[in-house]
């Protein structure tokens, strides 16, 4: 990530039209984006670019609210206001996070959710498993063993005619 934020802003304004001159976003878009996540109601073209350059004139009594210039620096992906507020307040700038580190915190933070997940699967098949109750095993009816097939057979087929009597 190039740092290409300047050292010295003349004024909030400033450090809101840097944020959006070198983002390459333009006003219109902003306006919209301000539109469309609710921050400004539903407005036609000509009302609503005419709006946003009216909160972008010190000299006009509109203003932006500190919520839609926190999410326009979320949309630019630029955080000049934020710098300014820490230059005007006498605090250090923040500093960049570069997209590498971010990517890990985010793998780390993902891992460690999979292995939560995952332990609470463990613990609904354990909770689902003691409350289904158990089924009796199949019984298997009982055949008698004869040693030769032959006999088996015979043995079958006179029992089926009801040769064979049952004690």
């Amino acid at each position: 990530m190039i740092n290409d934020y300047p050292a010295y802003y003349e004024d909030g304004y400033d450090a809101i039209k840097t944020m959006i001159e070198r983002s390459g976003k333009d006003y219109t878009q902003c306006a919209y984006f301000l539109m469309e996540n609710g921050f400004w109601p539903s407005l036609s073209h000509e009302v609503l670019t005419s709006k946003f350059r009216a909160c972008m004139n010190p000299h006009k009594d509109t203003y932006f609210k500190k919520s839609e210039i926190i999410a326009l620096q979320g949309f630019c992906g630029r955080c000049d206001p934020l710098f300014y507020e820490c230059d005007i307040l006498g605090r250090v700038r923040p500093e960049l996070i570069p997209e590498q580190v971010e990517l890990a915190d985010i793998t780390r933070q993902l891992q460690s959710l999979l292995v939560e997940v995952q332990q609470v699967i463990q613990h609904v098949e354990r909770v689902v498993a003691r409350r289904e109750p158990e089924k009796p095993a199949k019984k298997q009816e009982s055949m008698p063993f004869v040693g030769r097939r032959e006999t088996w057979v015979k043995y079958s087929i006179e029992h089926k005619q009801g040769r064979i009597a049952h004690e």
